[in-house]
């Protein structure tokens, strides 16, 4: 067993998260996995409450990936890999729909959305942030694409 608490877990999946690499991977996924609250006869946890934790965990996975393109397989796999956890451990909650909701949710905000500049930012600030916010969007698709062609989202919705 692993010597994290299950007390603060989104600290926990930013502290793994921010430590994944393909060499890393299989160890990582275990301490992300431990994390995930577990039904017990002391606690029960509703569809709810796991849809709410499931969403936190892929905003953070996403986040990652967009900032980390030569990772976006690895992320795509992540994603992958805990949805086959989910489903051993409730065979009834549709983790689908909370990959294709993230999808839906990050694709609307930082896609479609452009960035909300201050109009009084220097020219070469303002330059960076356009670029910052492209390489971003860059990753975002590039996830989202990973993601279809695993098909861990249904390509109907994004083509």
């Amino acid at each position: 067993a692993s010597a994290v608490p299950k007390k603060e877990p989104k600290l926990q999946w930013r502290s793994i998260i921010n430590k994944f690499t393909p060499e890393k991977f299989d160890k990582l996924l275990v301490q992300l996995l431990e994390t995930l609250p577990v039904e017990s006869k002391e606690a029960a946890v509703s569809d709810g409450e796991f849809r709410q934790v499931l969403e936190d965990l892929l905003a953070m996975i996403f986040d990652a990936s967009s900032r980390q393109h030569q990772y976006t397989e690895m992320y795509t796999d992540l994603c992958q890999r805990l949805m086959e956890f989910i489903a051993k451990q409730r065979p009834n909650f549709d983790s689908r729909s909370c990959v294709w909701s993230r999808c839906e949710d990050i694709f609307e905000t930082m896609v479609l959305t452009p960035p909300e500049l201050p109009a009084d930012l220097p020219e070469d600030e303002l330059g960076d942030r356009r670029a910052k916010h492209k390489e971003r969007m860059v990753g975002i698709v590039k996830f989202g694409g990973d993601l279809v062609s695993h098909g861990l989202v249904p390509s109907h919705g994004v083509m």
